[in-house]
Formats: C-alpha cells, sequence, structure tokens
C-alpha cells in the first residue's frame, strides 16, 4: 500500500463521520482477512512519525480539525498530543472493525483466518508492535474480556470467586498470553500426537484455541473457575470445531487435575490455591512423569523454583514487547 493511500485510510478513519458497518460493506468479502494488518500497519507508521510527516498541509489541517472535533483524549501539553490521539483513534476504529468481522463472518472464514495468520511469520512479527491487535483477534472469536470484566464491575462475585484472583482491573493484553508467544512457545515444545497440555487459569481460552487449532492431533483442555470466561471459550470452541479441545469450568485446587504432559501457568492464583494445586502436582509426580510450563512472572514464576522436585529443563525467550517475560519449562 503506497504512503498516499496509507495518508487517505488515515484521513478517512479519524473522521468525526466514518462508520464501521458502511466503510466495511464496501470492501470486498475476499480482503477481509487483510484489514486488521492493514490497520496494524497504519498505527505503527504513525507511531514512528513518518505517515504524519508525509501529510500535505491541507492534510495537516484537516486531520488537526477532525481530533479537535473527536476529542478521544484530554488535550496533553506535549507536542505529540497529535500523534497519540491520532493512535487512539486508530486503535479505536481496529476494535470496533474486528467486532464487525466477528459478527458477519461465518465460523469457518474465522478458522480460516486464525489458521492463516497463526502460521505467517509476517502477521506474527507485525503484531509484536502493536498491543492491541491480542484484543482484535479475541473480538473476531468473540472473546470479550472487557464485557466481562464490565459486567461484574458492580456485582457481587459469587463466594467461589471472591477468594481467587480474577484480575478485573487489568487489561486483555496484560492479563493473557500474547497470541504470538503463544505460536512460537507452542512451536518450541515440538508437540506430538496425543500429548495432553492444560491450561490452568485459561481465562477466554486463548491457549487451548490458538494451539488447538496449530495442533489437530494433541489434546488441550483449559481449567477456568469464571464461568464468564469460560463459555466465551466454549462458544469459540464449538464455532471453530476443535474436537481436541476441552474447557472445564471448576475450581483447580478443589475439584482436581486432569493428568497431561504439560501443565502451564501464566499468573493465575492466589497463593493458597497455587500450593494446593502444587501438592497435587507433586502427587502425581510420584507414579508419572510431566512437565510444567510457567511465565517468568510474579508468583509462579517464584514459587516454582523453591520446590526441589521439579528441575528447568527448556527455556522459551520471548520478544522484548512482552515485557522481556519468558516461559521455562520444568520436568519432574
Amino acid at each position: 500500500m503506497s504512503a498516499k493511500s496509507f495518508n487517505q485510510l488515515l484521513l478517512t478513519v479519524c473522521s468525526p463521520s466514518w462508520e464501521v458497518e458502511p466503510w466495511l460493506a464496501k470492501i470486498p468479502r475476499k480482503k477481509w482477512p487483510d484489514i486488521l494488518p492493514l490497520f496494524w500497519k497504519l498505527a505503527q507508521k504513525v507511531d514512528k512519525g513518518a505517515l504524519l510527516k508525509q501529510l500535505s498541509g491541507p492534510q495537516k489541517t484537516q486531520l488537526q480539525k477532525q481530533l479537535a472535533s473527536q476529542k478521544p483524549q484530554k488535550r496533553r501539553k506535549r507536542t505529540d498530543s497529535t500523534k497519540l490521539e491520532t493512535l487512539f483513534l486508530i486503535e479505536t476504529a481496529s476494535l470496533r472493525i474486528a467486532e464487525q468481522l466477528g459478527k458477519k463472518s461465518s465460523w469457518l472464514e474465522k478458522r480460516k483466518w486464525c489458521l492463516r495468520w497463526f502460521n505467517s511469520p509476517t502477521f506474527l512479527k507485525l503484531t509484536e508492535g502493536v498491543l492491541f491487535s491480542d484484543e482484535c483477534i479475541d473480538r473476531v472469536l468473540g472473546l470479550f474480556e472487557r464485557k466481562v470484566q464490565h459486567r461484574l464491575k458492580d456485582v457481587t462475585l459469587p463466594q467461589t470467586y471472591q477468594e481467587e484472583a480474577l484480575y478485573l482491573d487489568l487489561d486483555p493484553e496484560d492479563l493473557y498470553t500474547p497470541y504470538r508467544v503463544i505460536c512460537h512457545w507452542g512451536k518450541s515444545l515440538k508437540l506430538k500426537p496425543g500429548t495432553q497440555v492444560v491450561d490452568l487459569g485459561s481465562g477466554v481460552g486463548r491457549i487451548p484455541l490458538t494451539l488447538g487449532l496449530l495442533y489437530p492431533k494433541v489434546k488441550f483442555t483449559g481449567i477456568e473457575i469464571m464461568r464468564e470466561r469460560h463459555e466465551m471459550a466454549e462458544k469459540a470452541k464449538h464455532g471453530l470445531k476443535l474436537r481436541n479441545v476441552t474447557f472445564l469450568c471448576r475450581n483447580a485446587a478443589k475439584r482436581g487435575l486432569p493428568p497431561a504432559d504439560y501443565y502451564y501457568f501464566f499468573n493465575p492464583f492466589v497463593g493458597g490455591t497455587l500450593r494446593q494445586v502444587f501438592r497435587q502436582l507433586k502427587n502425581f509426580s510420584s507414579h508419572r512423569s510431566f512437565k510444567v510450563a510457567v511465565a517468568q512472572i510474579e508468583l509462579p514464576w517464584k514459587f516454582i523454583q523453591r520446590l526441589n522436585w521439579l528441575k528447568p529443563v527448556h527455556e522459551f525467550s520471548a520478544d522484548k514487547a512482552w515485557e522481556g517475560i519468558g516461559i521455562t519449562v520444568f520436568s519432574t
């Protein structure tokens, strides 16, 4: 896409009169899978400053007027306010487009798109530099973490939730493992047919759904205590027709763990629950071998390093965009 075309797209999406549905209706359906990557490239070009510098004088004036009418953020006393406000509008537009793509596309189309996206190094590299890209993919698949948070914000939570780590105040990009990291990490494991992987605290199901698509002969199970997140994951699983994926809505500490070759932890539990879960795993280790993968963050990472019955056997270094977080695999 030429610089001139990117300029026009930028001015279009920043216009107060821009509406996602009629705009999307004018685009051939076969080009829908390319829309989100196009907007992420637009965000990158604006972020680097090159695109704004290429605007002509009248175009810069037009953009300033449009931003002033939108007022997406309070005006900042900084020279980069134009860039920040423009990026805000591009992010908002991308999320709205992703939601419409999710509503107007069949599950067969979404399955094909995800397989194409997750198998493309270029696509995965692009998402590394655009933090909101993961939430866009979520919305295409109908995984709305923000809706869960909004729905439960002023609601008295069930007793089963109250003593657990629900992270209802975090953005999706802070709460879940990024899609690109899931794809790269899954490839590094060299999973064999019949391998069983359990994601503890699976949330809206990113890991089982993503790896379930990429490795149809491997079995994935997601365990999540929150019914609201579990139901979204279940709906996506059935839509994508993933027979190798199972989602369980339960307290992992109280209902028991299924047998597996790998158990994955991001940062799912408070200390008491984490200790109970690892008591189960230690009991399992007396009669079978397995591996535990843990993101190098917060409680699980610190806790697991003190366990003498687990030893590190593999380390996966994620890209710098994931706040320097890596994943270490321990073996019994």
